[in-house]
């Protein structure tokens, strides 16, 4: 029994100069980069807006209500009426009219392809792929 006891504690200890080995082998940027929502260092309302509109796929991802935006904010950002739809090219309305003749209707409940992408942009290195990875784990998502 003290022969398992004493292997457990060196494999506890080997794992431990193994993790501080890793440590000192990594590079500083890495060492130093943000792990959480409060750590980006980029401006802050566009860290919000970005989690926001991810937030916004919860129905569709995760089946549960998209969190609403806060009352201060909500007379900013929502229209005083509902937003028309866009006017569809003819090839898209060929296509839908060709599904409806048929008599298939969509069942795709989320939003226009159009309104479905982030885009971020800026010079290397200002945190683009580091915000787009630390939100989408923020928002319940595993980016790979």
């Amino acid at each position: 029994a003290e022969e398992d006891q004493s292997h457990s504690i060196n494999e506890v200890e080997t794992g431990k100069r193994k993790s501080r080995n890793a440590e000192k082998h990594q590079l500083w940027v890495d060492k130093h980069a943000p792990t959480i929502f409060s750590h980006l260092l980029s401006d802050e309302r566009t860290n919000r807006e970005v989690l926001r509109a991810l937030k916004a796929w919860d129905p569709y991802v995760f089946r549960r209500a998209a969190p609403r935006r806060p009352v201060m904010m909500q007379s900013k950002f929502l229209p005083s009426s509902p937003p028309q739809k866009k006017n569809q090219t003819s090839e898209t309305t060929a296509k839908n009219d060709a599904d409806r003749a048929d008599g298939a209707t969509s069942n795709d409940l989320r939003p226009d392809e159009s309104n479905r992408v982030i885009l971020l942009s800026g010079p290397p290195g200002v945190g683009k792929t580091t915000m787009a990875h630390i939100v989408a784990r923020h928002a319940g998502y595993r980016p790979l």
